[in-house]
């Protein structure tokens, strides 16, 4: 069994990336806490004694696949974020449009997709890692986050088009 202290710190160190990401991936704010909560569970009666290396992408991979098992419950994101509402902040000013473009534009990703970004330019996991977190080969991590991106520069460039709110 994993002592607390060492545990303690680890979750200190991991929750709030851990809560970024799921927040990123599943867009409501208030099943994220719980999603978060249900990874730490599930580490703790799966894994505990894996040494930080390990565990950091474990965790990752555990609440990847609780996303994933609340999408597959039916719910659309559509319906999903209907009943929580979200919380947007806009500022006129130009990186806060920026990064609300940004933001529109990950909703718009298949939870995955926001998974490959979010892990690959936010955590800055390499392909290797990303691909022990979300269940696939690392040949297929560079496929599905090619197409990750050019369709998140697709949705950008959408953004800036006409009627685009500038």
């Amino acid at each position: 069994m994993i002592e607390e202290t060492r545990f303690r710190a680890f979750y200190e160190e991991m929750f709030p990336r851990l809560w970024r990401y799921v927040h990123r991936m599943s867009q409501n704010r208030s099943e994220c806490d719980d999603l978060v909560q249900e990874t730490f569970l599930r580490f703790l009666r799966t894994a505990p004694d894996l040494d930080e290396k390990e565990a950091i992408p474990y965790v990752y991979r555990i609440a990847t696949n609780l996303v994933r098992d609340k999408w597959r419950e039916g719910k659309s994101q559509a319906a999903w974020l209907e009943e929580t509402g979200r919380e947007e902040a806009v500022s006129p000013s130009h990186d806060a449009g920026i990064k609300l473009d940004i933001e529109r534009a990950m909703e718009k990703l298949s939870p995955g997709q926001r998974s490959l970004v979010w892990l690959a330019y936010v955590e800055g996991y390499d392909h290797k890692s990303i691909a022990s977190i979300v269940g696939v080969n690392s040949t297929s991590v560079r496929v599905l986050l090619s197409r990750a991106r050019q369709r998140l520069a697709a949705l950008l460039d959408e953004s800036d088009g006409p009627g685009a709110n500038r």
